[in-house]
């Protein structure tokens, strides 16, 4: 039976801020019907319920070198929905409000990066593939073949969802946080513009590099969405997939989501109007099943293409339309909407 280990910074249901969340709980889940032992490990998080903490099983207890300062590092087992998920503790890092945003996040996510692999030794569980996910995880795949020649025969895959985002830190976080030599400070290395990228760790040392559908894996190619790093995709071209980003049909099925006020399914479609007047009636929108009622859910940011949704924004109103949404994010567009 191959064994994977998904390394995320987030997953549901335990705490997520984006479809990242999202997806490692649900591929995980069907990975494993399959008949692959799919594991995940993300960091334990402070806002994490209580519920889901009180049922959290204690299996260890180590240390981790992040550069010269050894920190302590707890692991911790659950069990949801058929999936065994691993948690690293450590309060020091973990225990703040929210996941991200912090002034030491080199620091907390090199820590959560070694934390993982120094997990391997403890938690009775050596993957064939550990898949890593966003820069959060990027320093994985550098720090293993460097510092872990027992490993070597596991291989990494380092799937990007956000290539916005990249944790790029200055210079000195090599050796000081990260504990790396400086030759891998280079252009084919961890090296960007000067500073260290997890991201680019993640993606010059991990053995396959996968994005979210296949028209993004040629996008990032160009210059216009490469987020200077379209030279590297371009380099990488053999090793780079595109795969589809799914939909868990369990937790997203009309007919059954309580979340809704009308079930709903293929045969019973006329229904749904009835959730869209609902809507209308609990937001304070007149109500009316036949008005163009738009929704937007996502994060408040440049890269999600506000700007194109603000300049049609007008036109849709004076066309007697309805917008919902639902997000935060810069202060900037919440202004704006």
């Amino acid at each position: 039976m191959i064994k994977v280990l998904f390394v995320a910074s987030e997953s549901t249901p335990f705490i997520k801020s984006g479809g990242l969340g999202e997806v490692i709980h649900s591929l995980s889940k069907e990975i494993r019907k399959s008949g692959i032992d799919a594991r995940v490990i993300i960091p334990k998080y402070s806002d994490i319920p209580f519920d889901f903490k009180k049922k959290m099983q204690k299996l260890d207890a180590f240390t981790v070198n992040v550069g010269w300062r050894k920190q302590h590092c707890g692991i911790e087992y659950i069990e949801h929905e058929g999936i065994p998920f691993y948690l690293i503790d450590n309060e020091y890092y973990f225990k703040r409000s929210g996941m991200y945003g912090y002034y030491d996040e080199a620091e907390r996510y090199a820590f959560f990066c070694r934390g993982v692999l120094e997990s391997l030794k403890h938690i009775d569980f050596i993957p064939d593939i550990i898949h890593c996910h966003d820069w959060h995880t990027g320093m994985i795949a550098p720090i293993l073949k460097a510092d872990y020649p027992n490993y070597n025969q596991i291989k990494t895959i380092f799937t990007i969802h956000n290539l916005y985002y990249q944790g790029v830190f200055p210079y000195e976080i090599l050796e000081d946080i990260l504990g790396l030599e400086p030759e891998m400070f280079n252009i084919s290395g961890v090296e960007f513009f000067g500073g260290v990228s997890f991201m680019k760790g993640g993606i010059n040392y991990s053995d396959i590099i996968t994005t979210v559908s296949h028209n993004y894996a040629e996008e990032i190619k160009t210059p216009l969405y490469g987020e200077r790093l379209d030279g590297i995709f371009r380099a990488k071209s053999a090793i780079l997939y595109g795969i589809e980003n799914g939909i868990d049909y369990h937790t997203y099925d009309p007919g059954k989501d309580d979340m809704i006020f009308q079930k709903y399914d293929i045969d019973t479609l006329s229904l749904k109007a009835i959730n869209k007047t609902k809507l209308q009636k609990e937001l304070g929108l007149y109500e009316d099943e036949n008005v163009t009622l738009i929704a937007l859910v996502t994060r408040l940011v440049k890269q999600k293409g506000i700007d194109l949704i603000l300049t049609r924004i007008e036109k849709e109103m004076r066309d007697d339309a309805q917008i919902v949404v639902l997000g935060t994010g810069e202060k900037y567009y919440e202004d704006l909407f």
